[in-house]
């Protein structure tokens, strides 16, 4: 389709035209208000087209920010990778759940309730709001 960059709408295809404006769109509005595991679950319902994501590759888009980037920094330490002998892949998160998983055992180890789910979601929002200062790899 490199053939259509650059077009406007109007210099495109009549074809295409048609394709887009017949194009239904779902559009989700979740209140800033709505508790995280409210909003992860219906991320986790409303992403079935296509790739079906990793429960921590959601995690990582509703928490993006400082939790993102600790545990992508803290999964490529040499630490880690001498840790795991370099054997956990990094193409789905997995090498980032892993350093949730120690980081949320290590510091919330009494909110654990046996669900591995809820758990590393709090995981995650403890290192979105804990002080940049006190995070160490």
């Amino acid at each position: 389709m490199t053939d259509l960059e650059g077009m406007k709408f109007s210099q495109l295809p009549r074809s295409l035209q048609r394709r887009i404006e017949e194009t239904n769109i779902n559009a989700y509005l979740i209140n800033p208000a709505t508790p995280k595991n409210v909003k992860y679950n219906i991320f986790k319902r409303i992403n079935t087209g296509g790739l079906i994501l990793e429960a921590q590759e959601i995690r990582n888009a509703l928490f993006q920010g400082q939790a993102t980037k600790f545990l992508t920094t803290m999964s490529k330490t040499e630490e880690f990778l001498i840790a795991t002998n370099g054997s956990i892949k990094s193409d789905r998160m997995l090498d980032c759940e892993f350093c949730l998983r120690y980081v949320s055992f290590t510091n919330l180890l009494e909110r654990y309730n046996g669900n591995m789910d809820t758990f590393l979601s709090e995981g995650m929002e403890y290192l979105q709001n804990i002080d940049e200062m006190e995070l160490d790899y």
